[in-house]
């Protein structure tokens, strides 16, 4: 599978860190200085992301399903696989279903979701 479908799109990494989420990801959309295109990389290497954050670059984590597994509040979350992507849910409590093309943008999307309505406690956020 290829690493882009396994982590954030570029849009929701974005909005992620707009929200003031951490980049604490190992993988990270980094915009090429010259051609301004973005590329997915692990944050780890080459330069590393102090000097990518420091640097002239656009630097947005790519989380992926795990860490933002990690950052979601513990509760009863269901994940679905249907033909057209991913729906993540929990019946226990009364937010709607998140969809997306994939299960760390549906997980990103809850994320985002409860970011915006005040319904996640602070603590990995750099708020």
């Amino acid at each position: 599978m290829k690493l882009e479908k396994q982590v954030t799109s570029l849009k929701l990494s974005k909005k992620l860190k707009k929200l003031g989420v951490l980049d604490m990801s190992v993988h990270a959309w980094v915009k090429h200085p010259s051609t301004k295109d973005y590329y997915l990389m692990r944050a780890d290497k080459a330069m590393g992301r102090a000097s990518l954050l420091a640097g002239n670059y656009g630097v947005y984590s790519a989380f992926t399903v795990a860490e933002l597994g990690e950052m979601l509040p513990e509760t009863n979350w269901q994940t679905y696989r249907e033909k057209k992507g991913w729906i993540l849910t929990d019946h226990q409590i009364n937010i709607p279903i998140q969809k997306a093309n994939t299960e760390a943008s549906a997980r990103a999307k809850m994320l985002i979701y409860l970011i915006e309505n005040d319904l996640l406690k602070q603590g990995r956020l750099g708020k």
